[in-house]
C-alpha cells in the first residue's frame, strides 16, 4: 500500500489501525456511538478498521467518496442502527453541524 508522497507499508498501516482501535476502545462502555473520519485512504482501509471494531459492538460503516486528488475520502462508523432518509444533520457542537446527504 502506498500513499502519495509517503512511504506507507502494511506494518505502518496496521500500527495506525491498532492505534485508532486502542483509542476508541479505551473508553470502554462510554465510547462513541458514531465515529466520523475526516480523512481515510479508501474502502479497504475502512473495512479493515471496521473489522477490528466490530467485536466491540460497531455495526456498520459507510465510505463517503470525496473528490480529493490524493484519493482521500471521508467515512462514518457507528454502533447504533441509523435509518437515514434523504439526509441527516449531525450536531457536533452548539454552533457546528454537518449535513450528510445520501449515505444510504
Amino acid at each position: 500500500m502506498t500513499c502519495l508522497y509517503l512511504d506507507w507499508n502494511e506494518t505502518v498501516k496496521d500500527a495506525k489501525l491498532i492505534n485508532i482501535l486502542n483509542l476508541i476502545i479505551a473508553y470502554e462502555d462510554s465510547g462513541p456511538d458514531v465515529i466520523v473520519f475526516q480523512e481515510i485512504e479508501n474502502n479497504n482501509v475502512l473495512q479493515q478498521l471496521f473489522n477490528l471494531l466490530e467485536p466491540y459492538g460497531y455495526s456498520d460503516y459507510k465510505l463517503l467518496e470525496g473528490n480529493d486528488y490524493r484519493g482521500i475520502d471521508n467515512a462514518i462508523i457507528f454502533n447504533i442502527q441509523l435509518k437515514i432518509l434523504g439526509f441527516i444533520t449531525l450536531s457536533l457542537a452548539a454552533n457546528l453541524a454537518i449535513k450528510i446527504q445520501d449515505l444510504f
